[in-house]
């Protein structure tokens, strides 16, 4: 066996040496590479896991607030502002729906109270002492006729009080016994003919009750149906249902268009609010009930069916409890000004 030289055994050592430090050198820098990239992937964990707990976090409140209970939707007014608003309370009661006829119709003279004025014999006319308009008594003499076989003068005259709505002489003319001279009309009281078609024939009856009101006219009387026709006009296909009205102020003067509205129960009934205690809060129809002497709570109701009103309630609240009857709509514009109510606006 061959002897290694001291040259040999240096190098042997040196190539030793220099192979183990490459070898830890290498095993350094694995290290370092696993340790850096563990740092890294630790580092995207943690920022992966903050978005995740943000998101998370976003989630859990907005579910929150979905599941958070709405606040009450209460009222506090002071006394001094309850009686501003005088407000006032009821009990929800039964109640029956009504429902409104339409009915058109034309005011014309009384025909009990009318004087058509006609000669008693054919002659000249001597003198007229009425004219268009003017109002005459009661044996008052409206013109002199002088007859054409005596040549005697008679008189004409006034059956009743009234005016004179039509004239149809002048003096010298020769009339016949069948010339409609006047008209003398009592206008204390008047008719009101109303056309009563075939859709409401059903309800309109002797007796009922009419609401009468005209185009430009402030008033609205009342009025009582006194005869139906029993016979439809061929022309307008129409009964007539005549209504007597008083007119002693002489606003109601013949020829002028009405209008005139039944009003008719109808077989639906039920607990009823009237329609101005309803009010629209976030988009909802409220009434509003007293806690106490100052505190009024918001109640959500049903409504069902209704009038022009009344409206029936079928749930939110019973017979005989305590609403708001006057003054719920200043009750919601305080919620809505306080930020705790919805949209403005009126149950119908």
């Amino acid at each position: 066996m061959k002897t290694n030289t001291p040259f040999t055994l240096i190098l042997i050592a040196m190539l030793s040496f220099g192979l183990s430090a490459c070898s830890d050198k290498h095993q350094d820098v694995h290290a370092d590479g696993d340790v850096h990239h563990e740092d890294v992937h630790h580092e995207d964990d943690h920022q992966e896991d903050v978005h995740h707990k943000d998101s998370h976090g976003d989630d859990d409140h907005q579910e929150a607030e979905a599941e958070a209970p709405h606040e009450d939707l209460d009222v506090v007014l002071e006394e001094k502002a309850l009686e501003m608003i005088g407000l006032t309370l009821d009990v929800v009661k039964e109640r029956t729906l009504y429902k409104d006829v339409q009915l058109s119709g034309q005011i014309v003279e009384n025909n009990d109270r009318l004087q058509k004025v006609y000669p008693r014999f054919s002659g000249m006319v001597k003198e007229v002492f009425a004219c268009m308009g003017d109002s005459v008594r009661e044996g008052q003499t409206l013109a002199t006729i002088q007859n054409n076989e005596t040549l005697t003068e008679y008189a004409l005259i006034s059956a009743l009080d009234g005016i004179v709505t039509k004239k149809h002489v002048t003096v010298g003319e020769i009339i016949k016994e069948d010339t409609h001279i006047m008209t003398i009309a009592d206008l204390k009281d008047v008719w009101v003919e109303f056309d009563v078609h075939t859709k409401d024939i059903e309800h309109v009856k002797k007796g009922q009750i009419v609401t009468v009101s005209a185009l430009g006219l402030s008033s609205e009387v009342q009025g009582v149906i006194t005869y139906i026709s029993p016979v439809m006009d061929s022309e307008k296909r129409s009964l007539t249902a005549r209504v007597v009205l008083s007119n002693t102020s002489g606003v109601w003067a013949p020829g002028i268009f009405v209008k005139g509205v039944l009003h008719i129960e109808t077989e639906v009934s039920g607990p009823a609010v009237p329609n101005h205690a309803i009010q629209i809060v976030e988009n909802k129809k409220a009434i509003f009930v007293p806690e106490d002497e100052h505190t009024f709570t918001t109640v959500f109701i049903e409504a069902g069916d209704y009038d022009k009103n009344y409206t029936i309630i079928n749930s939110g609240i019973s017979l005989n409890e305590l609403f708001v009857s006057k003054g719920a709509f200043e009750l919601k514009a305080k919620l809505v000004t306080s930020s705790l109510g919805g949209h403005a606006g009126h149950g119908h």
